[in-house]
């Protein structure tokens, strides 16, 4: 379901439909008790989770991207948050801060 034009809540949110809904601008929405659904790589920029799930170990799930790379084809998902969210078949790049906390917050499921 979604509650307005930038929060999710228990649903299934599909990332090639997620793009084309928001035209690419993928900024400051919120995912809460999600199920998120690539196949995709999402450049994580300034974003805020809390209790992530993954069908896959984190570490080949999490890339980090260090300053002045540029990055071709991933998804970047700007100043968005997480809570309580499952990911399938998605991979993280960001700057090693930003990955450092994915991988505090992930569990294998």
């Amino acid at each position: 379901m979604q509650d307005d034009d930038k929060t999710y809540r228990d649903t299934q949110v599909l990332i090639h439909e997620l793009i084309e809904r928001h035209e690419g601008n993928l900024r400051g929405l919120s995912f809460v008790d999600c199920e998120i659904i690539g196949p995709s790589v999402i450049y994580s920029r300034n974003c805020i989770a809390h209790n992530i799930k993954t069908f896959h170990k984190p570490k080949g799930m999490l890339w980090e991207v260090h300053p002045g790379r540029k990055l071709i084809g991933a998804v970047l998902m700007d100043s968005c948050t997480f809570e309580d969210c499952t990911f399938h078949h998605i991979g993280f790049a960001g700057l090693p801060k930003q990955i450092q906390l994915w991988r505090e917050t992930m569990s294998e499921e």
